[in-house]
């Protein structure tokens, strides 16, 4: 899935997304590598981080579902008018 960073000025293809902390604040932060991360958002706390998290899941699970009927060739679900398919997800601000 791509997500665009809190501060909107990354775009980034992530594989693994993990939360990072206590500290602070507490940090959800992708994973590139084994030792190199690159910081999606900071959340005041770890509640918060995992509702982010989860709404990543639930965006996540959408976007398989649309891919699975697009290859059935029923494109009726997402032609709706009312449904909006966005393949980004922006990282909230709080």
């Amino acid at each position: 899935m791509w997500i665009r960073t809190q501060n909107k000025e990354d775009l980034i293809k992530c594989q693994k997304i993990s939360i990072i902390g206590p500290g602070k604040d507490v940090y959800l932060l992708v994973e590139l590598t084994n030792d190199n991360y690159i910081e999606l958002g900071i959340y005041k706390s770890k509640e918060r981080a995992l509702e982010v998290l989860d709404e990543i899941d639930s965006k996540t699970m959408m976007n398989k579902v649309i891919e699975i009927y697009s290859n059935l060739g029923d494109l009726t679900f997402a032609n709706r008018e009312n449904y909006s398919y966005t393949p980004i997800y922006q990282m909230p601000k709080e």
